[in-house]
């Protein structure tokens, strides 16, 4: 007679009680870092303290959606009387509002509005403006401010999601949880999610920039089929296409998000070690045609949602906008002590490092 076969114990029930818990350590993790980032967001009672926010609110309040109902008998506050003398043809006297991409004219452009120097992204303050508008159906600095910052703080807890997500697919959950557990109580980033700026916004597109690079360089399927259906198919196309919307709109929130764009490149780098030596030359034409993929949506994101940073008046006026142009020079001064400006003078005499040792440190 046969002696019969000891069962043997598989490991499954084990491993899906640690990954219950994990996902249970997580959840909690996220709802500790919703408290964190919901908890006082009425910080300073409308008294605008944060002179960062207290200009973006300020802006805020100024700026309107266009619409096509409005009829202005007086003409708008358009760019000041220096840049209309110096370039007359492309700032003229608006005798009306203009449409969106209307830079000279458009009641969403701050330069409109009395604001000559506007250096911040406007996706994060038009996304504010318009759900102030949809919600209150007018604007004004306490409706900015709830709004902008339920946003900041909102944004912020998806980076943390984010953060969890490049761990996890790197190495594994686990560490994925410890990566989030650090995010999650950053004391900077709880800072920042209670006030309307432009920093939680550029950090949460750059991180979900890095996600998609990371998901590029560790996919498995090297193969690339001929053809154009070949190329869409790839995994690398949506890919390519979802790194550019996320880069086009981090840079649109923040104009120093652009070296961002080297994360791609350097995504591509990581996945042509793994091609066959045969194949490399066929890949390498074909990678460069999902960069330039990466790079004209990135652009066309821009252009959507950094519309002053040109001309217009269409949306086929690329011509850069000569105000924005200075204002960014401008404030590349001011950020490298070369103009007697009071914010700047933070970083006089300051070691290198010194960023770097207060965000460890804190």
């Amino acid at each position: 007679m046969d002696n019969p076969t000891t069962p043997t114990l598989s490991p499954t029930p084990r491993r899906s009680r640690q990954g219950l818990l994990l996902d249970l350590l997580f959840v909690g993790l996220m709802i500790i870092g919703m408290l964190l980032r919901a908890i006082g967001l009425d910080w300073g009672e409308y008294h605008y303290l944060h002179p960062d926010e207290r200009f973006l609110v300020w802006v805020g309040s100024d700026i309107q959606p266009p619409s096509a109902e409005q009829n202005w008998a007086e003409p708008p506050n358009t760019q000041n009387a220096n840049w209309r003398a110096k370039y007359p043809e492309e700032f003229p006297d608006c005798t009306a509002w203009g449409g969106y991409f209307d830079t000279s004219c458009s009641s969403l452009n701050p330069n409109n509005r009395g604001h000559g120097f506007y250096v911040y992204g406007t996706l994060p303050m038009f996304a504010a403006r318009y759900l102030v508008e949809w919600l209150y159906g007018h604007s004004g600095f306490n409706e900015m401010t709830n709004v902008g910052r339920a946003l900041s703080a909102f944004v912020d807890l998806l980076t943390v999601l984010l953060v969890y997500l490049v761990a996890a697919s790197n190495y594994n959950r686990r560490v994925g949880l410890l990566a989030a557990a650090f995010t999650a109580f950053a004391v900077l980033q709880i800072q920042l999610s209670h006030f309307f700026t432009m920093d939680t916004f550029a950090n949460f597109f750059t991180l979900l920039a890095i996600y998609f690079s990371v998901r590029l360089s560790r996919q498995a399927n090297l193969s690339l089929d001929s053809g154009w259906r070949g190329f869409v198919r790839h995994p690398y196309f949506l890919l390519s296409l979802a790194f550019g919307i996320a880069l086009g709109s981090a840079v649109a929130s923040k104009i120093n998000a652009v070296p961002v764009a080297a994360m791609l490149p350097a995504a591509f780098a990581l996945a042509f070690l793994k091609v066959p030596e045969a194949d490399r030359s066929r890949w390498a034409v074909r990678a460069f045609g999902y960069l330039v993929l990466a790079a004209l949506t990135s652009l066309l994101v821009f252009r959507l949602f950094q519309p002053y940073a040109f001309m217009g008046p269409g949306f086929f006026g690329l011509k850069l906008n000569p105000q924005w142009v200075s204002n960014m020079v401008e404030q590349r001064n001011q950020a490298a002590g070369d103009v007697d400006f009071p914010p700047a003078l933070q970083w006089a005499r300051r070691p290198i490092w010194f960023s770097f040792q207060n965000l460890t440190a804190w």
